[in-house]
């Protein structure tokens, strides 16, 4: 199989680590240079973008993107990890009913501040956290500010158990919020099942799980499961660069502002998918009226 480079929206299934999907992608498609656009839980299943061979260099463009989620929150216990699979901390036989859990969900909407979870991959002087805490040397109280766009209830599945949508920010903690809504009600609770339904432009309707995959390596067709760079990148805005000017994109040579057609940026990010010919060269920016080429990721340019 010859090198292929762009993303693939895989469908992680609960129970399998995001590095695990990595190297089961690292032998699908023969190649090392393989990498995740941001971890979902071992315990967690739904979208997980993997970036194949020079999409490695967009991951960080990737990464920066709203997330959906649908959570079970679980009144009754909490835990270590603030979810099902930790270690029982405290445990109560109270109720929680639908509308006292309405009144509290605006506190955990907007820019909040969260307590990172002592078991996660989040690293102080070069060790995860999750390393740590398994030593008994947890480190406590280290916050960060995400934001949460919308937290919806969707349903009560049983008693004591709700069913969440929430759309929120690259690194917001879900099992966090969970756990933060039962001390706010002074009931102990926990997050149950976790599945991320989007992640930035994509959606658990177009992505494949490992079977899917593997079926599709054993018919020849692996390649149709993998999405062009810059169809991975369709938010971002989108420069041409006039035909005469294509030396200059080869060779990485800064152009006049004016020798290129740009798209409105709604981002303010200037951040651009490059063209030149219909060719999609690579990621650019504009800076003192010249375009400048910050990634060449095309080099198969002939």
């Amino acid at each position: 199989m010859n090198e292929i480079s762009g993303v693939v929206n895989v469908l992680k299934p609960p129970g399998m680590s995001s590095h695990g999907v990595v190297n089961a992608l690292r032998r699908l498609f023969e190649l090392k240079k393989i990498g995740h656009t941001g971890t979902l839980d071992p315990g967690a299943s739904g979208v997980l973008p993997i970036c194949i061979g020079r999409a490695t260099k967009i991951t960080e463009y990737l990464m920066d993107k709203d997330k959906i989620y649908y959570a079970h929150l679980v009144f009754g216990r909490s835990t270590d990890t603030h979810d099902s699979y930790g270690t029982t901390i405290e445990s109560s036989d109270e109720s929680v009913n639908i509308e006292e859990l309405k009144k509290i969900l605006p506190y955990f909407t907007g820019e909040i501040e969260q307590v990172i979870p002592a078991f996660s991959a989040k690293k102080v002087n070069g060790q995860k956290l999750y390393d740590l805490a398994r030593k008994g040397e947890s480190i406590n109280n280290i916050t960060k500010k995400v934001t949460v766009n919308s937290l919806d209830i969707i349903c009560e599945i049983d008693p004591n158990i709700f069913l969440l949508k929430i759309n929120c920010s690259m690194g917001t903690y879900i099992r966090s919020i969970c756990n933060d809504i039962g001390n706010s009600l002074g009931i102990p609770s926990h997050m149950g099942a976790l599945i991320r339904t989007k992640s930035g432009n994509f959606q658990i309707e177009d992505a494949f799980t490992l079977d899917e995959l593997n079926n599709m390596k054993e018919t020849g067709c692996l390649e149709k499961a993998v999405i062009t760079m810059d169809e991975a990148l369709c938010n971002y805005p989108a420069i041409h660069i006039l035909p005469e000017y294509k030396q200059y994109v080869k060779n990485g040579r800064k152009i006049p502002v004016e020798k290129a057609l740009l798209q409105a940026d709604p981002l303010n990010k200037n951040i651009y998918r490059c063209y030149c010919d219909e060719i999609f060269y690579g990621i650019a920016s504009v800076n003192e009226q010249l375009v400048c080429l910050e990634k060449l990721l095309n080099l198969d340019m002939g």
